[in-house]
């Protein structure tokens, strides 16, 4: 291995979201070759696979996205290859699938076949990768009792595409807010459900008109219309359900607030991107969120209603405090969560990879 430039390959299925952007684009940014390989569910990909890690010429270091059925074959392959093979993890793959088979009443039957396929084929094969790269801490302790004993965590943080949006302005009293959510997950819908209950009881409190864009699709869409259809809330509250969304940079451009309420991910990209532009935002204070926010100076995290009615009111009212955590939020983003900072992260931690990973194969 050439210590000063790695030749990372990164594999992940063939689908629309571009996950694989999350390594490639911070390597390449640090001057490193890194490519994608994305595999489809068919035996001509699978022999690719192996001519290329065996016979072809080998890179570095090999990084899987996610796991799952499609996944096994191309695992075992670059692991008989010689060359250190990495699991990344946005998220728990046991609770990912979990969601779903919990909540089987709302999911078609190929969805249902799919959760249970996938959950199994995670349950097994996390025991395989000897390094794993999480998003947060919180992850990787979750994690750590689902993988071999040897396995070796590491932590590094997703970016967030783009440049920190320069000082925004705000007024006194105006309450735009925003939520974008994947409403595939079941406690994310009743998040967004939770965050009108607490709008509505605002509005009722001081007699001030909020407006709550909630951007995102999925399944559980209709649990979230449902309760708009049957709720009797405050007419000073006015909810849109605006769906999918190609331009969230409009969304966020033109938001006082961003909202999210949730007990099912790893590292919202959301949050990051509020962050980015400097949107003052409150999230509930769940622990996978600490690392993305410091309270009350880059955001803020709310434990029950009365935090957050509490900190929501304050500021409505105090345009300093915005401006405050607004610089904040877009100081962080330069200093943690920018092309540029994951990219110095993800270098050094795969650089360290290809060593111990040669360690151990002399002993």
């Amino acid at each position: 291995m050439v210590e000063t430039k790695l030749d990372c390959v990164v594999v992940t299925r063939d689908e629309a979201r571009n996950r694989a952007c999350f390594l490639v684009e911070p390597l390449r940014r640090r001057h490193h070759a890194a490519r994608t390989q994305r595999l489809k569910l068919d035996q001509s990909t699978f022999l690719e696979i192996c001519r290329w890690f065996w016979w072809g010429k080998k890179p570095d270091i090999i990084v899987f996205i996610g796991l799952g059925l499609y996944m096994v074959l191309p695992i075992c392959a670059a692991r008989l290859s010689g060359v250190p093979v990495v699991l990344r993890l946005g998220g728990h793959p046991l609770q990912d699938n979990s969601d779903l088979l919990a909540n089987l009443a709302y999911a078609s039957l190929k969805r249902r076949i799919k959760g249970f396929v996938n959950y199994v084929v995670a349950k097994l094969f996390l025991k395989l990768p000897r390094y794993v790269i999480c998003v947060n801490d919180d992850l990787a302790d979750r994690v750590k009792g689902d993988l071999s004993r040897d396995a070796e965590i590491f932590v590094v943080p997703q970016f967030c595409d783009g440049e920190a949006v320069g000082d925004r302005s705000f007024v006194v009293g105006s309450a735009c807010c925003l939520t974008v959510t994947n409403l595939n997950f079941m406690s994310k819908a009743l998040g967004v459900i939770w965050l009108i209950k607490q709008l509505a009881a605002f509005c009722e409190r001081t007699g001030r008109s909020v407006t709550f864009s909630v951007a995102g699709d999925g399944v559980f869409r209709s649990v979230v219309e449902d309760f708009l259809a049957s709720y009797d809330g405050n007419r000073l509250l006015f909810v849109k359900l605006i769906g999918f969304v190609h331009d969230v940079d409009s969304l966020y451009s033109s938001a006082d607030f961003f909202l999210y309420h949730s007990e099912h991910d790893g590292t919202p990209n959301v949050i990051l991107e509020a962050k980015r532009w400097g949107v003052p935002t409150l999230v509930n204070d769940y622990r996978p969120f600490r690392s993305i926010i410091s309270h009350g100076e880059t955001g803020w995290l709310f434990r029950n209603s009365h935090e957050f009615l509490t900190i929501f009111a304050d500021m409505v009212e105090d345009v300093s405090l915005r401006r405050k955590v607004s610089a904040g939020a877009r100081l962080e983003h330069k200093n943690c969560f920018s092309k540029e900072a994951v990219g110095i992260r993800l270098e050094n931690v795969l650089k360290k990879i290809c060593r111990r990973h040669v360690r151990r194969k002399r002993y």
